[in-house]
């Protein structure tokens, strides 16, 4: 904490700084994308590559927690599309795919981060839907699925022509 306080200090003089600053903002935003960047630049000469799970479409994250991930420097994003948390059906879960594959371009690949327990009945193949139609790589899923889901999702994977990970 005192080393944050020096640095926003030495970045912006004595003083309160409000959060809702814009250059307090762009300050945030820089030091977190700063740090991204010299783990990829450590990590280049490995070949090894660099991925993140980060909050869901580039806009959100840049307002809720000051993430700009759609300018991080990486090949792989996992983006926490978490619709029941944000009260959202299964189409947002499209739409926040279509904004974060726009945001990273060819150079990365999207894979929606999916809250398994979320995705009831129907919604489970309405969310592939919207996530594989929008541009999603592939889907990662946190908390689950079960081993049904892991079925359905099989299933799934097998009726539109699509290969797992390896």
């Amino acid at each position: 904490m005192v080393y944050a306080v020096k640095w926003t200090n030495a970045a912006f003089g004595d003083g309160e700084i409000f959060i809702k600053h814009q250059s307090w903002i762009n300050f945030r935003l820089d030091a977190i994308t700063r740090v991204v960047k010299t783990i990829s630049d450590a990590m280049a000469p490995t070949g090894k590559l660099l991925s993140a799970a980060v909050f869901p479409g580039p806009s959100m994250a840049k307002k809720m927690v000051r993430q700009d991930w759609g300018n991080w420097p990486l090949k792989a994003y996992f983006p926490m599309i978490y619709n029941g948390f944000y009260g959202e059906g299964p189409e947002w879960i499209g739409r926040s795919v279509a904004e974060a594959v726009k945001a990273v371009g060819d150079g990365a690949a999207i894979y929606a981060g999916l809250m398994f327990p979320d995705l009831k009945g129907d919604d489970f193949e309405k969310a592939l839907d919207a996530a594989y139609s929008n541009g999603a790589a592939g889907v990662s899923f946190f908390d689950g699925p079960n081993d049904e889901g892991l079925e359905r999702f099989k299933k799934y994977l097998d009726e539109h022509n699509y290969a797992p990970a390896k």
